[in-house]
């Protein structure tokens, strides 16, 4: 993904989220882990904004918004 985006670009993450104990799910979407997308900042891209939410689901559904940039 971090290949994709353009010089000076920005990339939004919106996903289902977990702590790193919890089952990931059995079915897509799978729900990830704030350690697992700190990978994307290894590969290069800068983490500028995040929020860890809940949605308005009934249930709530635990999420991440994360947007990087690339320097």
């Amino acid at each position: 993904i971090v290949e994709y985006v353009a010089p000076q670009g920005t990339l939004l993450i919106i996903c289902r989220g977990r702590d790193k104990l919890e089952d990931e799910g059995k079915h897509p979407p799978y729900r990830l882990t704030s350690e697992e997308l700190s990978l994307i900042e290894e590969l290069g891209l800068e983490k500028v904004a995040s929020e860890d939410y809940l949605d308005g689901q009934t249930p709530p559904v635990r999420r991440f918004r994360i947007q990087y940039c690339k320097g």
